[in-house]
C-alpha cells in the first residue's frame, strides 16, 4: 500500500549508481549486528516481540549449520525462487542471548518464533530497496507481516508479504513461494509520486514469526529504468491517472 498509489518492483540491468549490497558474510556466526555497516551509512536495530528483553539481531550460518534449526539451513531449500541458492550468513532476531564463554558471540544462534522487527536506517536517503526472505511460512506472511518505508519518520509506503503471493495484488510475483524452509529473492522496490521518485531513510521488516533476511540491496540514486516504467504506465493508462506498476523480473 502506498499513499501515492505507485510502486515499481523491477530488475535494472547493471547496478544503478550509488547501489550497495549487504550480505552479512563478513561477520562471525553468533555476532550481534548493529553498527558494523555504519561505514556504509547503514544502522541496524532489532525489536524482539517474543522475548522483549532480547532485542538482538545476530548472524546464523545457513550453509555451515551454525545452530540447531534445519529450517534455516540450505541449499537445497524446500520452495521459493531461490531454492538452489547458497546464502551463507543470514540475519535473524535472536531467540536467546546466551554467551557462556564471554567471547561476544551468541553460542547457539536461533531465530525468534515470536517475531519482531528488523529496522534499517540510512544516513543518506535511498530510492530502491531489495532483499531476500528465508523460512517465511504461509502463516507468517499475513497482512501484518510486511516491509515498511519511512522518510524522517514520515510514512512513505509498505508492502505486505501476503501481497507478494496474491495474484490479485499489484505486487504479485509468481516466482515467490512462501513456506517452511523456503527461500525467496524479493525484487527491488521504488516508490513514486506521479513520476517523481520518493526517497526514504528507514526500512522496517515486521515479522510475525521466525525467519531470516539477507542480501540487502539499496541505491541512493533513482534508477532511470524505474522512471521509464512509470512513464510507460502513464502513457498506457493515460497521463492523468496514477497507477501501480510491477515488472516481474528477478534482481539476483
Amino acid at each position: 500500500m502506498v499513499p501515492t498509489g505507485c510502486v515499481v518492483m523491477a530488475l535494472f540491468i547493471g547496478a544503478p549508481a550509488g547501489a550497495d549490497l549487504i550480505d552479512f558474510d563478513s561477520l562471525q556466526v553468533g555476532e550481534i549486528v548493529a553498527e558494523q555497516f555504519a561505514g556504509m551509512g547503514v544502522h541496524i536495530e532489532v525489536i524482539n516481540d517474543g522475548h522483549p528483553s532480547i532485542d538482538l539481531g545476530i548472524i546464523f550460518d545457513s550453509f555451515g549449520s551454525s545452530g540447531h534449526d534445519s529450517d534455516l539451513e540450505g541449499p537445497p531449500w524446500s520452495s521459493g525462487n531461490a531454492s538452489s541458492d547458497v546464502f551463507a550468513n543470514l540475519l535473524i532476531i535472536a531467540e536467546n542471548d546466551v554467551d557462556a564463554n564471554n567471547d561476544g558471540l551468541i553460542d547457539d544462534p536461533d531465530d525468534e518464533a515470536g517475531g519482531g522487527s528488523i529496522i534499517f536506517r540510512f544516513d543518506i536517503p535511498v530510492f530502491e530497496f531489495g532483499f531476500s526472505l528465508i523460512d517465511i511460512e504461509t502463516s507468517e506472511s499475513g497482512p501484518t507481516a510486511s516491509v515498511m518505508f519511512f522518510n524522517d519518520e514520515v510514512f512513505v509506503g509498505m508492502v505486505d508479504f501476503s501481497d507478494l503471493v496474491d495474484s490479485g495484488s499489484a505486487f504479485f510475483d509468481p516466482t515467490i513461494v512462501f513456506g517452511n524452509h523456503s527461500a525467496n529473492h524479493i525484487q527491488p522496490m521504488s516508490f513514486f509520486n506521479g513520476i517523481d521518485p520518493l526517497e526514504f531513510n528507514e526500512v522496517r521488516f515486521v515479522l510475525q514469526g521466525s525467519g531470516a533476511i539477507d542480501n540487502i540491496f539499496f541505491a541512493s540514486v533513482p534508477s532511470p529504468g524505474a522512471t521509464a516504467l512509470v512513464l510507460l504506465g502513464l502513457i498506457i493508462g493515460g497521463g492523468g491517472r496514477r497507477r501501480r506498476h510491477v515488472a516481474q523480473t528477478n534482481p539476483y
